[in-house]
């Protein structure tokens, strides 16, 4: 006889848990779980679609600033913007929607999933390292380039000054990507340590991918 089900994330699995997305989209979902050595037809579909959202929204926001910095004309010209400032706070704008929108869509199917590790685990402690490590990155990018050089003023005619202070003296080259991927890693591990470490590997090669691309944009373009 079989064990019953004691996950406290007991949804009967589907074979094709990501049935219902459109046919590229459930390629890329297929490809991630394959890249991280997973079985698809083991994972229950509410969270799996809620972390699936999550990544296709970082390709999306990814995607924004693609299109800035290989066509910042043309995304001026689309958003109707007169000037370089004009132009970076309709990205901001851009990007702050594609926030919400990952929120949005990914929170339904996850919120039933959260479970904290207990207060003193080594692992609420990782997490919580890599959340404020994450920040301190993140808040050094903002505070050593603002938010025109965040968000690519410079394709946009505005000077931005070459920084060497910190986070740029330091060995990482995309501080502000390492910020924002171990924040997530951390946010997950304080809310969704209760799930199947599958989970972690999808999550995690999916937001892998998702900030390589756009470092390997910058970088090689």
């Amino acid at each position: 006889p079989t064990a019953p089900n004691t996950n406290n994330h007991d949804i009967m699995p589907l074979a094709d848990p990501h049935n219902g997305f459109p046919a590229p989209i459930e390629h890329i979902f297929t490809s991630l779980a394959s890249l991280a050595a997973c079985d698809l037809a083991s994972m229950s579909p509410a969270p799996f679609r809620g972390l699936l959202s999550f990544i296709l929204f970082s390709f999306v926001e990814h995607a924004i600033y693609t299109y800035v910095w290989l066509r910042p004309d043309h995304f001026k010209k689309v958003t109707k913007s007169k000037t370089g400032k004009e132009a970076v706070d309709a990205t901001h704008s851009c990007l702050q929607a594609c926030k919400v929108l990952q929120v949005a869509t990914s929170l339904p199917f996850l919120y039933k999933s959260f479970d904290a590790p207990p207060l003193s685990s080594p692992l609420t402690y990782l997490a919580v390292l890599a959340i404020v490590f994450g920040q301190v990155l993140n808040f050094s990018v903002y505070n050593a380039i603002g938010k025109n050089g965040v968000y690519y003023g410079y394709k946009f005619g505005i000077t931005i000054p070459w920084c060497t202070s910190f986070p740029y003296n330091t060995p990482f080259p995309h501080p502000q990507y390492l910020g924002a991927t171990l924040t997530y890693f951390g946010a997950y591990w304080l809310l969704l340590s209760g799930l199947d470490a599958d989970y972690f590997k999808v999550f995690a090669a999916g937001i892998g991918c998702s900030y390589y691309f756009m470092s390997k944009i910058e970088g090689n373009l």
